[in-house]
Order: structure tokens, then C-alpha cells, then sequence
């Protein structure tokens, strides 16, 4: 529409814009409607743009009215322009002379062009602010200019004059402009940890550094040096992450996606897998289409329920199974984004999925002195903690995953509460006693 517009105003002609998912639903008024904002636009000498993006998207209800709308484009005097997220096939029957116009997003380099002319401050940081914004959003001019003006809209309302925007002030308002229906499938993971909570060996650190780098600089690999064109496939990032329970595989997950400014969405298994033949493979889709709308990165906890190995077919049910894990298979490759699988049995997920994976990362349960500082920095800096606490006896002692030492420092801190006393040696002893007998080990 804003490419419209401005070729209109090339040559005098303004536009008039109907939104046909707001005209009454019964054909006859629908078309009463219609034929009144179409004799609006001559009068005004305005170019008619009919905007059925989410009319479209429902065969149903479109059908019922595609041969209106063509009836009306076919008979109208003036310009019009029908715009829609699908081809225009759909309106073919109905229309003699149409031209089918297909408009794809602009490439990372013309889009930080636009954030760069829709920020139009002058400010220094403006290059950097567009630089940022157009590595973490594909979104078309029109979304760019919305998000930055209802961003200044809101930082006036909250802050003094000439405060300056914000990366996150624009992001949040591009992302109440993403529509999707994620959160039906899928549930928004955060975390308030940062980096310096997590205790890793220095070779995970570094491989996950290096998942970060490829996720925050694929634009510039990809478009800038060419190598989208010798990639035809497989560009998405998926990385599986494995180990034993509490190795902080979800946790490193919440941080990578904190780290690169994206919403990540952990998908709820119980609402994909179905009993029902086809079922499974129509709830997949959903997620991918949903997941590439709102631009999000894609958690799949627990993979190994959902990617695990294909069997050798012996009934009708291990064919069906089989055929839900080739559709994954072939949506993952047809993935765009950035997707993070964890398990604890990475032996059973499957073989073709793992040559998809461009990383996998195995989280090794903590030796004594990692333990010694999970057991530091579990501590937060305003709970009372007494001077007799020995965190590498501690680390020796107790052979805990990181989430087991962070149950039993919660678990000692109310010990303390509930004495009245800080948080000492002792009640750390007896939490991490008790964490490990619910686990089955005997201390």
C-alpha cells in the first residue's frame, strides 16, 4: 500500500483504502458497500486499494465473495488495486485484465535503509540503532515507519522531551505489529538470569559463542557475501543441545535468545502430538508458519518425544509414525529461523535429524569445581550468608547437576528463614542431603 500511494501521488491521485474484512458478512450489503467506496474514489479521483490479507487467508469466507470484489474490479472506471498475501489466482475467474504484481520483502541492506530514513534524527546512533533493528526483524517499510512512530508515540508519554528511542522501544513496537497465533501452540520462555549464572566448560562457552555469532551476523553471510545463493536450502540455525537433567540446557536457551534481543517460544509438545493419522504433521505446520510470522527463535524441549529415531515399519502404526518424522524432517529443512532442540537421550533422536543440526552441544554434568562455584553464585547478593560456608567442600561432597545445587540453595534459604538465622554450612549440608535422596542417591 505504501508503494501504491506513492505512485499515485507521482500523478496526482490520492488512494482510498477498504478493508473488505470490516464490510457486513451477507453478499448483498457487502456489495452495497463496496459499490459505494468505489463511486467514493472516482469522486475523489483516488486509486481503490481493497485490502483482503486476512479475508483471503479464509477459502471459505473469500469464496463467498471473490465474485463480487471481481465483478467490481472488472466494472470500475478508475484504478484499482486489490492487495492480499496470496497470488492472484484466486481472482482470475472473475477478472479479464489483471495484472499480478508479487512483492517480497526487501533485502537486509534496503531495510536498514529504511529504519535509517524512518528514525531521521540526526543522531549519532541512528546507523547503529538501524544496523541493529534490521538484523533482528524482516518486516516490510510499512511495519518500519508504524513501529518507529508508535514508538515515539510511547516514549512521549513516558519520558521527558527529546528522550532519544530506544533498540527495545522499536522492537517491542514491531512486535505488536507481527501478527501470529503462536501462543496457541507454543508458550513465551524468559529468564531474568544472565550469562554470569551460568557455570559451563570452556568449550561450551565457546561453541555457544559461536551460535550467537552465526545468529546475530547470517544477514550479513548470507546477503551481503553472497552466500544465500549458494545455499538453496538449510539455512535455518537449529542446534541441539544435550545432557543429563539439570545441566542448564533450557536455561542457556532462555539467555541465547535474551542475548540476541528475540522472543523464543517453547513448544508445547502435548498440544502437537495426536493419536489422529495427519494430525501431528498439521500441528507442525502450524508451528513453523506461526513461528516464521512472529520471527521468533523455536525451543523444543524435551526433542527426543517428538525427533526420535524411525523405526523398521511393522504395522500401519510405525508407517504413520515414520511419515510424521519425514514431514519434520522436511519442514526443518525448510525452516528459516533459528530453532534449539534439548534432550537428555540424544541416542535416540534421530540420524537424519542430527545432519540438519548446524550445531550440537553436549552439557557435561559440573566437576567439583564447577560445582564449588554453582554453589557461589546461587546465592544472591542480598541473602544473609554466614562466614563458616565452604563452597569447595561443598562441590567435593555433593555430585549435583546445576539445577539440584539450585533446589538446594532455595531449600536451605528457607531452612534459614524459618530459623531466623543466615544461610550457613550446616542447613547447604543438610538441603543438598535431602535434594540428593529425592533424586534416589544415598549420601
Amino acid at each position: 500500500r505504501t508503494l501504491v500511494s506513492s505512485l499515485a501521488a507521482t500523478h496526482g491521485w490520492g488512494t482510498l483504502t477498504v478493508d473488505l474484512e470490516r464490510l457486513p458478512n451477507d453478499p448483498e450489503p457487502f456489495a452495497a458497500r463496496l459499490a459505494e467506496a468505489a463511486r467514493e474514489a472516482l469522486l475523489r479521483r483516488c486509486v481503490l486499494i481493497l485490502r483482503g490479507d486476512a479475508l483471503a487467508e479464509r477459502r471459505e469466507d473469500w469464496d463467498k465473495r471473490s465474485g463480487v470484489v471481481g465483478q467490481l474490479v472488472d466494472q470500475h472506471d478508475g484504478p484499482v488495486v486489490f492487495t492480499a498475501h496470496l497470488s492472484a489466482g484466486a481472482l482470475h475467474p472473475h477478472v479479464r485484465d489483471l495484472f499480478d504484481v508479487a512483492l517480497s520483502l526487501p533485502s537486509t541492506h534496503q531495510q536498514r535503509e529504511v529504519w535509517r530514513r524512518a528514525l531521521e534524527r540526526g543522531h549519532p546512533d541512528d546507523a547503529a540503532l538501524a544496523d541493529d533493528l534490521a538484523r533482528r526483524f524482516s518486516v516490510s517499510p510499512g511495519t518500519i515507519h508504524g513501529a518507529v512512530y508508535e514508538a515515539r508515540a510511547r516514549k512521549q508519554l513516558v519520558a521527558p522531551a527529546g528522550a532519544s528511542l530506544e533498540l527495545e522501544d522499536v522492537a517491542q513496537a514491531v512486535r505488536r505489529r507481527l501478527q501470529h497465533a503462536l501462543a496457541q501452540v507454543a508458550e513465551p520462555f524468559t529468564t531474568t538470569l544472565t550469562w554470569d549464572d551460568v557455570i559451563l566448560p570452556k568449550e561450551v562457552s565457546e561453541t555457544l559463542d559461536e551460535v550467537i555469532a552465526h545468529a546475530r551476523h547470517r544477514e550479513f553471510v548470507y546477503d551481503t557475501w553472497g552466500f544465500r545463493r549458494k545455499m538453496a536450502y538449510g539455512r535455518g540455525l537449529a542446534c541441539l543441545f544435550s545432557g543429563p537433567p539439570g545441566t542448564g540446557k533450557t536455561m542457556v536457551a532462555g539467555l541465547i535468545a535474551k542475548d540476541l534481543g528475540r522472543e523464543l517460544y517453547r513448544v508445547d509438545l502435548s498440544r502437537i502430538v495426536s493419536k489422529w493419522v495427519g494430525e501431528t504433521e498439521k500441528n507442525l505446520a502450524r508451528v513453523f508458519d506461526e513461528a516464521e510470522k512472529a520471527q521468533v527463535i523455536l525451543l523444543f524441549d524435551e526433542a527426543d518425544s517428538l525427533f526420535s529415531s524411525r523405526t523398521e515399519v511393522r504395522g500401519s502404526n510405525d508407517r504413520f509414525a515414520n511419515m510424521e518424522i519425514n514431514y519434520l524432517l522436511q519442514r526443518m529443512e525448510q525452516y528459516d529461523g533459528m530453532s534449539l532442540l534439548t534432550t537428555n537421550f540424544e541416542k535416540s533422536i534421530d540420524e537424519a535429524f542430527k545432519r540438519r543440526l548446524k550445531f550440537r552441544i553436549d552439557f557435561p554434568l559440573p566437576d567439583a569445581t564447577e560445582r564449588a562455584r554453582l554453589w557461589e553464585v546461587m546465592l544472591p547478593d542480598k541473602a544473609e550468608v554466614a562466614e563458616d560456608v565452604r563452597f569447595d567442600q561443598l562441590g567435593k561432597k555433593y555430585k549435583l547437576a546445576g539445577g539440584n545445587i539450585k533446589n538446594a540453595v532455595l531449600r536451605a534459604a528457607f531452612y534459614a528463614a524459618e530459623a531466623g538465622t543466615p544461610i550457613d554450612h550446616a542447613l547447604l549440608d543438610k538441603a543438598a542431603v535431602a535434594e540428593a535422596r529425592e533424586m534416589g542417591r544415598l549420601i
